[in-house]
């Protein structure tokens, strides 16, 4: 499966395993007008399977709401 790689947004990596669907609908990014893939259930060395939201779009992201739903998260602006 290939993904795009985006040139300005943001990547949250890291998120554990089925909560990738939770995290999108809290930090309400379906009423954005912009490319989102939510990737389920990615093989990873140190989690066994992980979730990864990629935006495509440089948007302000609400740290608390990921902090709540994760708190082994990584967030990395492109």
């Amino acid at each position: 499966m290939n993904i795009d790689s985006i040139q300005n947004g943001i990547v949250i990596d890291h998120i554990t395993a089925g909560r990738g669907m939770e995290l999108y609908d809290l930090l309400n990014l379906g009423s954005l007008d912009v490319s989102i893939a939510i990737i389920k259930n990615v093989s990873s060395r140190k989690m066994g399977k992980k979730d990864i939201i990629k935006i495509d779009a440089d948007i302000p992201v609400d740290l608390d709401v990921i902090g709540y739903v994760e708190a082994c998260h990584s967030l990395r602006d492109l």
